[in-house]
């Protein structure tokens, strides 16, 4: 075997264990970062914060730091939110969310301000008071609106789903009746709703699945504080989730 063949095994022998090693480490950061979303969604800021820091010690991907800021946050760990937001910021200049993440760096900085400024007999720092009118909160997720829009939409696709069972019953009643039937009151009953059943559930029932999806894309758009890491797109009978790690 000539020299320059024993040379590219070699390489090989080497190569192939760290591409399958990073392979490894990419699985285990997008488990950690749809953990990290789950439990953000979940209210459980401070489980979404530690998952969030580990995917980005095992990724590095900066838009990340713009998650943990707004974990941190949430968290009322207002002076990681800053340095976290103020990294995605250095590492991201380009990112099209730049002016609501400064939004929120100008608005902790003056919560922070504002607890040192604070005497020492005060009720207690910001950390832990609740989120009054204009406070970072408020700019920051969607509170339980899109889950209200998820509730609905299962509501109105069930109410449809029903609607359109019935319909469908006396469709079979008057169009394919059994051996022996007869034309009755029941069956004339059915003659003149089943129509009208038929079309309320074939509208109702889409419009909520469409609810639904609205809902959920809602809630992790929400999550990514505006950006592109979502979107939904509607056709002819369908609805399709895009997301992105």
């Amino acid at each position: 075997m000539s020299g320059r063949a024993l040379l590219l095994l070699c390489l090989l022998g080497v190569a192939a264990p760290a591409v399958a090693q990073d392979a490894t480490l990419e699985g285990e950061a997008r488990a950690l970062y749809e953990a990290g979303a789950a439990a953000y969604a979940g209210g459980r800021y401070g489980e979404a914060l530690a998952h969030f820091q580990r995917s980005y010690e095992l990724s590095g991907r900066p838009e990340l730091l713009n998650n943990i800021g707004s974990a941190a946050e949430r968290d009322r760990q207002d002076e990681l939110a800053v340095e976290s937001y103020e990294r995605f910021l250095a590492e991201v200049p380009d990112t099209p969310i730049r002016p609501r993440v400064e939004r929120r760096i100008e608005a902790l900085r003056r919560l922070l301000a504002e607890a040192r400024e604070a005497p020492e007999a005060s009720t207690g720092p910001a950390e832990t008071q609740g989120p009054a009118a204009g406070s970072p909160a408020d700019d920051g997720g969607a509170g339980p609106a899109p889950w209200i829009v998820v509730g609905i939409g299962a509501a109105v696709a069930v109410v449809g789903g029903v609607l359109l069972g019935i319909g469908l019953a006396d469709r079979s009643a008057v169009e394919t009746p059994g051996a022996g039937a007869i034309w009755t009151d029941e069956t004339q009953a059915s003659y003149e709703r089943g129509p009208a059943l038929l079309t309320s559930g074939a509208i109702l029932l889409p419009v909520g699945v469409v609810a639904v999806a609205a809902g959920v894309v809602w809630a992790v758009v929400s999550l990514g504080d505006g950006g592109d890491a979502a979107s939904v797109a509607f056709g002819p009978g369908t609805v399709e989730l895009r997301g992105r790690f």
